[in-house]
């Protein structure tokens, strides 16, 4: 008993509380949190090793009361911060913080992959992923493959093609081979604009001209067999006269009634047809990257297809459009076909440089 009346605390009391003072617990809180007090292996982590040494040791075993009680030194505090940071439970939670896998996954690849064009030796903003450049590739690739149906297509209808009559409107032949048409027409549009995509840099205005023309030509042919598919055979009985002038069109026969702009309409497709293939087909052959054979048929098939519908009888003329489909066809392979190397060229007067390289 002590001179205030109350019980004196024995030592060994003392030197636990002395202790507890004294441990460091901010170490073993963070050991908890990184990875809880065992590591992935089953063994004990240095924090609860620590913890039991320190909490097992008595002041006369290892030191006395006085010296736990003793804060520790500068020296001693940085050699266990270092070995925190180099403790693997903390980086494991570092890059949790990172976020998901998948995120990690697209930063490296966008890391890695980004590319600097050199040009005049000045550095430019880095170009797209190398893998948007693969996939712009084989969409291109792929609109050869439209283009080839579409020029299939486009032979396949010609022979099978219903007469222009009122009597054929009704008829299941007459909607499928309309329905051949508009498919022919959109994978068409599909495929032109591939292969215009693929020469771009080398054919110039006379190409962009063409491409114009020619995608002209399949949107006016897509609206009016749109119309003869699915507007003709239901004015067939409610308005028979209406549907024979507007089939006349086509055919050569004069209308009864007055048709306002649908002849020229009309009229307007053969001439797109007409300069789209020829200025197309000699621009892609002038660029020379795609069959120049097939360049060269496509810029025949226009014009001598204005020959023989002014020479041959209706019946017959649908045979003239044969050289622009083969032609279609044929570009659409050779670009389909095409190696990837050949695909991707880089601009005219720049160096690309890649972060492995540079490194």
């Amino acid at each position: 008993m002590n001179r205030h009346g109350s019980l004196a605390a024995p030592a060994s009391l003392a030197s636990a509380i002395a202790r507890t003072r004294s441990f460091p617990w901010s170490r073993v809180w963070r050991s908890a949190l990184a990875g809880s007090c065992r590591s992935a292996s089953g063994s004990p982590s240095r924090a609860s090793t620590h913890l039991h040494r320190f909490v097992s040791a008595t002041p006369g075993e290892g030191r006395s009361a006085d010296q736990s009680a003793a804060p520790l030194s500068p020296q001693k505090v940085l050699a266990t911060k270092r070995q925190h940071r180099e403790s693997p439970a903390p980086a494991k939670l570092a890059e949790r913080l990172r976020g998901p896998w998948f995120v990690r996954k697209w930063k490296e690849d966008m890391t890695t992959n980004q590319t600097a064009v050199v040009s005049r030796g000045q550095a430019s903003p880095p170009q797209r992923n190398s893998r948007m450049k693969i996939t712009g590739s084989k969409l291109i690739r792929w609109a050869g493959f439209s283009a080839m149906l579409a020029g299939i297509l486009f032979v396949v209808i010609q022979p099978i093609h219903p007469s222009d009559t009122i009597a054929s409107v009704t008829t299941s032949t007459w909607s499928i081979v309309h329905s051949l048409t508009i498919a022919m027409c959109v994978l068409g549009l599909i495929g032109v604009a591939g292969i215009y995509a693929r020469q771009m840099e080398k054919v110039g205005w006379l190409g962009l001209a063409g491409y114009i023309a020619f995608s002209m030509f399949l949107l006016v042919t897509l609206a009016w067999t749109f119309a003869e598919a699915f507007i003709s055979p239901v004015l067939a009985t409610e308005a028979p006269r209406f549907v024979e002038g507007f089939l006349g069109i086509v055919s050569g026969q004069p209308s009864e009634i007055s048709l306002g702009a649908l002849p020229t309409l009309y009229l307007s497709a053969g001439a797109f047809v007409l300069l789209g293939c020829l200025l197309f087909g000699i621009a892609t052959l002038r660029a020379g990257i795609l069959s120049r054979w097939a360049a060269g048929l496509l810029a025949f098939g226009g014009p001598a297809s204005a020959v023989v519908v002014s020479v041959l009888p209706h019946e017959y003329a649908r045979f003239a459009a044969v050289p622009i489909g083969l032609g279609l066809a044929w570009l659409g392979y050779s670009l389909w076909s095409e190696r990837h190397e050949n695909a991707v060229e880089p601009m005219p007067g720049t160096v690309v440089a890649t972060n492995a390289g540079a490194a």
